[in-house]
């Protein structure tokens, strides 16, 4: 933790947080370490059943944004919401995550309405390196978790 406070793991490529129960409290704490650019060459990011929720994402989500080079996002189990996905897409999406190829939103609570902001987002050339999404488990009807599938295929 110290490394991220100072700035002093730039070659770190992974991050695994995984059963960490961080909560919204720790993903706060965690914000300021990235956006700080302590992990400038980040390249895959496990946030994973750490119930950070949409607030921990809402916080964390300024950060993760500027990370170029990261590839792998995975908020797996962590409860987050359509206002904390909304976060991570609020506009503008030009540069933002432009290495991004894998998002896991695994078993959330994301619902339609967030489907439907993240296909727009999609439609509308956010993630454009994006190639695998996950939504299963999640509130969301079928029908909307397929319209994000085809956005996301339709730009391929």
């Amino acid at each position: 933790a110290d490394g991220l406070r100072r700035g002093r793991l730039p070659l770190l490529r992974t991050l695994a947080l995984m059963d960490a129960q961080i909560g919204p409290q720790g993903a706060t704490a965690l914000a300021p370490a990235l956006t700080k650019r302590a992990l400038s060459s980040l390249l895959a990011l496990y946030l994973e059943t750490s119930q950070i929720g949409g607030a921990g994402l809402t916080a964390l989500a300024p950060a993760l944004r500027q990370l170029p080079k990261l590839e792998t996002l995975s908020l797996r189990g962590n409860e987050i919401t359509d206002q904390g996905l909304a976060s991570l897409l609020a506009p503008p999406t030009a540069g933002v995550l432009p290495s991004l190829e894998i998002l896991s939103l695994y078993d959330n609570q994301i619902t339609d309405e967030g489907c439907a902001a993240l296909a727009s987002a999609l439609g509308g050339g956010a993630l454009p390196a994006l190639e695998q999404l996950e939504l299963d488990f999640n509130p969301a009807s079928q029908q909307a978790k397929h319209d994000v599938q085809d956005a996301l295929s339709a730009r391929q």
